[in-house]
Order: C-alpha cells, then sequence, then structure tokens
C-alpha cells in the first residue's frame, strides 16, 4: 500500500517536473534576431548554418568582383582590413582595386564548389571559398579564404587571401607547407595547424607587423605525451631576444587544436578540417593510441 501511495504522488509530481525543464529549456534557448536590410543578419547560434548566415554577403561580394566595382567591393570590407597580405583601410582598399581592375579588363570570377564555413567565434567566423578567376585571357582555379566579423550587427570582410598567398607568406616566415600527403604523425599536425583559417588569419597579422617593425616570425613546435605545442615567436636580434606572439596546442586523441591569447591569456578552441581524422588516427596511433570504451 505504501508503495502504490508513492508511485501514485511520483506520477503526480512528474508532469511539473517536465514542464520545469522545458521552461528552463525555453528561456537559455539563442535568439535569432530578425532580417533586416543590407549586410545585417541573422545573430549566430549553432542552430544557423553558414549559408544561412552569409550567402547575402557572398552574392554582393562576387558581384562587385564581376562588375569590376572597387566602391560596392569595398562597403564589405572594415574599415580596417587586411587584403593580399596588406593592411589596408576602406580608401586604399578602394585605390587597390581601382587600379587592379583597370588592368585587368577581362577580370571575372565564378564560384565552383559549396563555400566551407567555421565558426571561430560567435562574432568571427570564415569562408573558404573555391573559385576559377579570369584575367588577362588566363583562367585559374584557386581557393580564397575570408575571415568575417560581426561589427555594430552588420558583417564585414576583415581578411581576404587564398591558398597561394598564404603559402608565400607562410614560406617567408620559414614555416614549410606540406602540400603532398602526409607521411607521419608529425606532418599530419603540422598540415592541420597551417592550413587552419584562424591561424592563417593569424600569420597573416603577425606577418604585418613583423614586417614593420622589421623583426623575424618563427614557428616553434614541441612534442610531448599530451600533443603538440606550438609557439609563434617574433626574433629581435638586436636585442638578442623573442617574443611570443601567441601559442597553439594540438590532442591528437581528443582531435582538438586550441590557441591561447598570450595578450588576453583566453584558450580558445579553433576549428580545422574534421575530415582529416581518419589519416590523423592512422599516422598517430602508435604514438597518441585512442582508447575507446565500449
Amino acid at each position: 500500500m505504501k508503495k502504490m501511495f508513492l508511485l501514485i504522488a511520483a506520477l503526480m509530481i512528474l508532469p511539473s517536473c517536465i514542464e520545469i525543464v522545458k521552461v528552463i529549456f525555453t528561456k537559455n534557448k539563442p535568439a535569432i534576431a530578425a532580417d533586416t536590410e543590407g549586410s545585417k543578419v541573422k545573430t549566430p547560434s549553432r542552430s544557423i548554418s553558414g549559408n544561412e548566415l552569409f550567402d547575402p554577403l557572398l552574392q554582393s561580394w562576387n558581384e562587385a568582383r564581376n562588375a569590376r566595382d572597387a566602391k560596392a567591393l569595398a562597403k564589405l570590407f572594415a574599415p580596417q582590413c587586411y587584403t593580399h597580405g596588406k593592411s589596408m583601410t576602406n580608401n586604399e582598399l578602394i585605390d587597390y582595386y581601382t587600379e587592379a581592375f583597370a588592368k585587368h579588363e577581362d577580370y571575372s570570377q565564378t564560384i565552383t564548389a559549396e563555400p566551407v564555413f567555421y565558426e571561430i567565434t560567435p562574432d568571427l567566423w570564415s569562408i573558404q571559398v573555391r573559385k576559377d578567376f579570369t584575367q588577362s585571357g588566363k583562367t585559374v582555379n584557386t581557393e580564397v579564404l575570408l575571415i568575417v566579423e560581426r561589427i555594430d550587427e552588420v558583417w564585414l570582410i576583415v581578411n581576404e587571401s587564398d591558398d597561394s598567398l598564404d603559402r608565400n607568406i607562410l614560406k617567408k616566415v620559414g614555416i614549410e607547407s606540406i602540400t603532398r600527403k602526409a607521411k607521419n604523425c608529425d606532418e599530419i599536425v603540422h598540415q592541420i595547424l597551417t592550413t587552419a583559417p584562424y591561424f592563417r588569419f593569424i600569420i597573416m597579422q603577425q606577418w604585418e607587423v613583423a614586417r614593420k617593425n622589421k623583426v623575424k616570425l618563427k614557428l616553434l613546435m614541441q612534442k610531448e605525451e599530451r600533443g603538440y605545442f606550438f609557439q609563434l615567436v617574433e626574433q629581435h636580434r638586436e636585442e638578442n631576444r623573442e617574443l611570443v606572439q601567441t601559442r597553439f596546442f594540438f590532442n591528437p586523441r581528443a582531435h582538438e587544436l586550441t590557441q591561447h591569447d598570450v595578450v588576453l591569456d583566453t584558450h580558445n578552441v579553433i576549428p580545422y578540417d574534421k575530415s582529416v581524422n581518419e589519416e590523423l588516427d592512422l599516422l598517430c596511433k602508435s604514438e597518441y593510441p585512442i582508447v575507446r570504451l565500449i
């Protein structure tokens, strides 16, 4: 009889518990802003895709380039941005593209694959766009990297580069770009780091600063039982010292790449191409075996 009474009491309480859980979940669910004019778009959340957020921006970017309209293109960029390895103001960007489009009157481009989107932070995303572009009678296929930031509720481009430019900058910094198939764990981890969109953006920024300050950049790697530690340092030869600009850590077992911002003292998980994880496990299994629970 006592057990029956407890069962009836539990059943009476259960609906109210479910309702409480429902209220808590609804209360904490991320809000989605309404669509507005121009480049103002939805607030990022895990439930929104990159296509939903950035299709209008990509369409405007593609149209402005095909129209060879420097002013329309500049409106899509932040007031201070990076393009083709240089830091530019919006007016400098207009001058740069006005001159470039004047030299190549036959310039056109076609996006040839679905863009790849990564959320770095809720206010910072990367977009990788594969395209064919034609200029001076030649057509070339390349991958463009756009870093976009939400500034005053408007998504603006803060960096535009491409794969060949980024490899060239890595070469100037003294970092090897391994474009062939990785042969071992060290090589595939190196590939994961150096091809991660946010790492490419950081290198672009740091290289520009180092060039202006006439110092050299160097990437240091330390391999430990926990994983791979990387440090990007400025070499000040005259003062015989090295300044750490940022640190990265890659955990092969957890498939996780993190960055330590030494200025803000923050640790952030940064995205990379997860399609390489199967190959990563194969190449690193002897050094970093993965224990799977059954």
